[in-house]
């Protein structure tokens, strides 16, 4: 573990495929994102989760994925969990019957370098991501889609992820909302499947929502369902 908080190189944990420092740089912004999208995945849910199912694309088809998973894994059970990590990630999931497949796709949507869908005792949710390239040869996590609804997005910091009705105003209204209680937004994200049918936002925002104004969100008749996300 020494090798891997210094250098990255991950070598000599039981269960844990040895990493070169080079592998694991290649794989550090994969990494990163998974276990933003396992964080998000655990705000996002109501109730236990019972699988998770992730299905790796593009660069992530030709290497060992397992350090992938278990950063997600890491993500989604850090609130249930305080002893969570790269680690032990496998462990925890097997200790709170928490199922988990992974599988790989060789065509499909470019865009998407990971899918994940959490199964819960009550619902399912999905997110896709991917890694794109930025300035200076860095590269970058984001969000590409929830529940089916196309978006793009940082995952980084505070969201108010919300999902409504596509009808004219919401967006106004709920910029309102947000600026009467202070709060200033730095992104506002959207996706819809049709036009006049339903839509997602993931609205990224300086600071975080008293539950007051989340609720005043959710009072909007257009709203389905409102969340904040803290990553």
């Amino acid at each position: 573990m020494r090798d891997y908080l210094l250098t990255g190189a991950l070598r000599g944990a039981v269960n844990v495929p040895a990493l070169s420092a080079k592998e694991s740089a290649a794989l550090q912004p994969y990494l990163a994102l998974a276990e933003s999208l396992g964080r998000f995945h655990a705000q996002l849910t109501n109730s236990a989760v019972r699988e998770v199912r992730l299905e790796f694309a593009g660069e992530l088809v030709g290497i060992d994925a397992a350090p992938v998973t278990r950063a997600f894994l890491a993500g989604l059970l850090r609130d249930v969990s305080a002893r969570v990590n790269l680690v032990n990630a496998f462990l925890i999931a097997d200790e709170r019957r928490v199922a988990v497949t992974t599988s790989y796709v060789r065509s499909g949507d470019v865009g998407t370098a990971m899918r994940t869908k959490v199964i819960t005792e009550s619902e399912q949710q999905s997110i896709a991501g991917t890694v794109f390239g930025i300035a200076q040869g860095e590269r970058e996590g984001r969000i590409t889609e929830i529940n089916d609804f196309r978006i793009e997005a940082i995952p980084r910091g505070y969201m108010l992820v919300m999902h409504n009705h596509d009808v004219p105003g919401v967006i106004g209204r709920v910029g309102t909302i947000l600026g009467d209680a202070g709060i200033n937004i730095s992104a506002f994200h959207l996706g819809r499947r049709e036009r006049g049918g339903e839509a997602m936002a993931v609205i990224q925002i300086d600071a975080a929502l008293a539950e007051h104004t989340l609720e005043h969100v959710r009072a909007f008749e257009p709203v389905i369902s409102a969340r904040q996300i803290e990553l």
